[in-house]
């Protein structure tokens, strides 16, 4: 969304520093404004249903699994607390208005959002991986612990059997 954004943010510019020389818009420009307003009504839609799919996915997800209804918790007051989504619509008004002074201002603060947002989430991905590197960790120890005991199993079935006769020794190592 982020380099979306910013490609969008470049096309208006483009777009729009001609425009402020002119009186009036004919045709195309009124086209072109309209094709720009559809773009960024389409990022602000994308950046909801970012927001209500990580939403969606918390509802789902069992309680057995709360190190990732964390996470999802965590994106989604990420993604709500950002201010990009207002700016998007925003900046779609005033491209339907054919503000495009007001616009590129807008567009520059959903940008500046956006890239908050990314900061974030990266920050949020960094956290959880330390978190899955501990769940490693801690499955290693458990899986060495899990080794030492049956070795100590192992040896203690061999000390056992070996205080018995010959003919019982492989009887008792087979139970």
């Amino acid at each position: 969304l982020t380099d979306q954004q910013g490609r969008l943010n470049a096309e208006t510019a483009d777009f729009g520093q001609p425009l402020l020389q002119k009186e009036r818009l004919d045709e195309q420009d009124e086209a072109d404004f309209a094709r720009l307003a559809d773009r960024q009504q389409d990022l602000a839609r994308q950046l909801q249903q970012l927001s209500e799919s990580a939403t969606e996915s918390i509802n789902n997800i069992t309680s057995d699994d709360s190190a990732d209804r964390e996470s999802l918790l965590r994106l989604a007051d990420a993604v709500r607390q950002t201010d990009a989504g207002d700016a998007m619509v925003r900046a779609t008004e005033l491209l339907r208005n054919h503000n495009i002074g007001e616009t590129m201002t807008t567009q520059a603060d959903a940008l500046e959002s956006l890239r908050s947002l990314t900061e974030s989430l990266d920050r949020l991905a960094a956290d959880d991986t330390e978190t899955l590197l501990k769940r490693i960790r801690s499955a290693e120890e458990e899986v060495e612990t899990l080794r030492r005991r049956q070795s100590e199993a192992a040896d203690h079935a061999d000390a056992i059997a070996s205080t018995l006769p010959p003919g019982e020794q492989q009887d008792a190592l087979q139970r």
